[in-house]
């Protein structure tokens, strides 16, 4: 979970910055810097398990995107 805090932290920071246009602070790269991927963290993107609906939801909203597979 804490890979998962730090990462969605990661990209509200980002999103923040781009939307601000202007370079982080020194806290702010701090939190850049915690970015750690999803790699281990596999299951927020299988849309069957409910224990990670809300972070698939911050997601797509930080993404704009939809992380649905498209059949």
């Amino acid at each position: 979970m804490a890979k998962i805090a730090a990462n969605l932290a990661a990209l509200r920071t980002l999103r923040a910055l781009e939307v601000e246009s202007r370079s982080a602070s020194a806290l702010e790269q701090a939190t850049l810097a915690r970015w750690a991927s999803w790699g281990a963290v596999p299951e927020v993107f299988d849309e069957a398990n409910p224990r990670f609906a809300s972070t698939r939801d911050e997601l797509r909203t930080l993404l704009n995107l939809d992380l649905r597979s498209k059949k």
